[in-house]
């Protein structure tokens, strides 16, 4: 399986977690990212929309099952926003868009 076919599975697999939550007209884009020309590595996860964004240090997957762990968000300023925003552009050379889909709530009726 290649990279690019593990990034689709898992923007799938939000699609069908998320999807259901969302309220009708909300549209979420869902990227994943790897590791740019520059080489930086990937350490911190961002949630991060056009307003603004949160920082999740230890990343957003699923605990083991039974475990009980938690995590701090951290709301970032406007300059943190703006610099982890020009990071995570296409044409960006610090990380690599692999691949993205976007996805709608649906109306009460069809979830």
């Amino acid at each position: 399986m290649t990279e690019r076919d593990v990034a689709k599975n898992k923007l799938a697999a939000c699609e069908s977690r998320l999807g259901p939550l969302l309220q009708t007209g909300v549209i979420v884009r869902a990227l994943a990212w790897g590791k740019g020309v520059a080489g930086v590595k990937m350490h911190n996860q961002y949630v991060l929309t056009e307003v603004g964004g949160i920082a999740v240090q230890t990343g957003l997957d699923q605990n083991a099952r039974g475990t009980r762990q938690t995590d701090d968000l951290t709301v970032l300023s406007k300059e943190q926003h703006a610099a982890r925003w020009s990071e995570f552009s296409a044409e960006g050379v610090v990380h690599r868009l692999i691949a993205n889909q976007r996805f709608a709530g649906a109306p009460s009726g069809i979830r």
